[in-house]
């Protein structure tokens, strides 16, 4: 009886360590570059993922201009094997302000320099209202998703070379 306890304790030992260490394990945001080019501006990130048994992680941008946040959507990495890189490039235009209870929908009208931009890598995307809190409602309400769990951050402040 001793041995068929210790054999059932040891199996659910197991799983629920092997539950506990799947996933993500660790994420950096290794640069963000800007770059003016043509007149349009370009934002660059790398993102580097570590993994165990795969997931995925949500990179989203922000950015401030006359006191407002602009947000870019949400970017899924999604993991498949130990480590992975990710690289994106964002324009203006992917920067916005949305409040779908207030029918707004504002693009980034233009980089300010000396501003930021910061880059949030989220471990979890909530879509569905029920059985969250208040504000993760209110986020969902307002954008039609909320970003859970940061996992990494990354600021670059807005710069142009002088010519």
């Amino acid at each position: 009886m001793k041995i068929r306890t210790f054999c059932l304790a040891f199996v659910f030992l197991l799983v629920i360590t092997s539950w506990a260490f799947a996933g993500v394990e660790k994420v950096a945001v290794k640069g963000i570059d800007i770059q003016r080019e043509n007149g349009e501006v370009f934002v660059r990130v790398l993102v580097e993922v570590w993994s165990q048994d795969g997931g995925e992680v949500y990179l989203q941008l922000r950015t401030d201009y006359e006191g407002k946040d602009f947000l870019t959507l949400p970017l899924r990495m999604s993991c498949a094997f130990p480590y992975q890189t990710f690289r994106f490039l964002l324009r203006r235009s992917d920067f916005r302000r949305v409040n779908l209870e207030d029918g707004l929908e504002e693009e980034l009208p233009e980089f300010v320099a000396e501003k930021n931009i910061i880059a949030y890598v989220y471990e979890q995307k909530v879509t569905t209202p029920s059985g969250h809190t208040e504000d993760v409602k209110r986020e969902i309400a307002q954008r039609g998703y909320a970003l859970r769990g940061i996992l990494a951050k990354g600021t670059k402040p807005i710069k142009w070379k002088e010519k």
